[in-house]
């Protein structure tokens, strides 16, 4: 009964590092466990014990005691020595971190651990640890992993995962932890866990980040809607604008789902096996980017449908005129800005090459699907709603191709035929 150590309160931290984590044990100022006076007490016992059955023992018996006492003056020494950090390294802390050791490998994708309790693949109870303390040859193997990973009445668990601890994968694993720490804490009362470290701190600053994006998103296309309903002093064309912005990024996150959270481009491209999401630093980079040249793709477009509208243009040879007319440009800055962001693509470092190849997804997106099809085709349907409450000129042309001329005749005006 010496040898149970009295229960004490452990705080069990983790870190993650370069695709691995380390649980730090911190306990709290716990009672003591078995100390050199009580191991002296505990030979006193095992001694009186020993005289008291001497006289009744046969020799044989007598003799293997004798041989084997050093043995348990060894393993009362190991045991003294591991109950300096208090209940931490007692039968009671080794059950609370060998289960802690458990619900993390049941959490899975867990490469190996590190610890007092763990040594890669291989468990390590109480008894096992006092033996490996025990043994001379042992404890050169053993000793050092309690040096670096025991200080006091703390314990260091390392948990080498296999995935990459940037991206989407570290920070689920970390949030998912945390719930396994909270019903590790209730199972084990007087010992608590917290996690530390790089990859947590990203896990809450990616809550963060991704938490704020709709209140950015909305702030930034409600003032660019409100500057172009100045511009354009239109009301459909800021709502249009805002939807056609909106559709670009869904289908540019949407891709990069694809690419990187699924496995249909495994067969084609085995690199992307390893990654575990896109990572939460290029959703604000992006974000800003494909709005921005969203943006002026828009207004390029809108400006010259505009400009044949205010020439007398109907509004769907107007459409038909400005999107002929912008399309060459819209396109070609399109290809320029998506050769630009090319290189980024090839690149080792995960969040540059994120940023590259969902920036040429959006600006192809944007050229060649959005600003040449969606949005010609909403002012095609709108027609007169796109420009209220602004008046327009009267109807003089409804030409979609060709040139309009002065003619004496008309006044200056000479209206051609529809498609003429």
């Amino acid at each position: 009964q010496a040898l149970v150590a009295h229960e004490g309160a452990a705080d069990v931290s983790r870190r993650l590092a370069g695709g691995g984590a380390e649980v730090m044990a911190d306990a709290d100022p716990a009672p003591e466990g078995l100390n050199r006076d009580a191991a002296a007490a505990v030979v006193a016992a095992l001694a009186s014990v020993t005289q008291r059955r001497g006289a009744g023992a046969s020799g044989g018996s007598q003799q293997e005691l004798e041989q084997r006492w050093p043995l348990v003056l060894d393993l009362v020494d190991a045991a003294a020595d591991l109950s300096e950090h208090g209940a931490l390294l007692m039968p009671s802390g080794f059950a609370a971190m060998l289960d802690l050791c458990d619900r993390t490998l049941e959490l899975g994708r867990v490469a190996s651990m590190v610890g007092p309790t763990w040594a890669y693949h291989k468990r390590i109870d109480w008894i096992t640890a006092v033996a490996l303390h025990a043994n001379a040859t042992l404890r050169k193997a053993y000793q050092p992993l309690l040096d670096s990973h025991v200080e006091g009445t703390r314990a260091l668990l390392e948990v080498h995962t296999t995935f990459p601890s940037i991206g989407a994968g570290g920070a689920n694993w970390v949030l998912d932890m945390r719930r396994v720490l909270a019903e590790w804490e209730a199972a084990h009362p007087g010992f608590t866990a917290r996690l530390s470290g790089g990859n947590c701190q990203a896990a809450d600053t990616r809550s963060a980040v991704l938490n704020s994006m709709w209140r950015y998103l909305g702030i930034i296309v409600a003032l660019i809607m409100v500057v172009v309903f100045f511009t354009f002093r239109s009301v459909l064309v800021p709502l249009r604008l805002a939807l056609a912005l909106f559709v670009t990024l869904g289908a540019t996150y949407g891709a990069g789902v694809i690419i990187y959270q699924t496995p249909l481009l495994h067969g084609i491209f085995p690199w992307l096996a390893p990654f575990d999401g896109l990572t939460y630093e290029v959703v604000p980079m992006v974000s800003g980017i494909c709005i921005a040249l969203g943006l002026d793709y828009d207004i390029f477009l809108v400006s010259r449908v505009v400009e044949f509208r205010k020439q007398g243009f109907s509004d769907r040879a107007s459409v038909f005129r400005g999107a002929t007319k912008a399309g060459g440009v819209i396109s070609g800055a399109g290809l320029i800005m998506s050769l630009a962001f090319s290189g980024l693509c090839f690149s080792d470092k995960l969040l540059m090459q994120q940023f590259g190849v969902l920036l040429v997804i959006s600006v192809m997106f944007d050229t060649f699907v959005v600003r040449t099809v969606l949005v010609p085709a909403l002012m095609l349907i709108a027609q007169d709603w796109n420009w209220w409450p602004r008046q327009m000129p009267p109807v003089l042309f409804d030409s979609l191709e060709g040139d309009v001329g002065p003619s004496d005749d008309d006044h200056g005006y000479r209206p051609m035929l529809n498609g003429g």
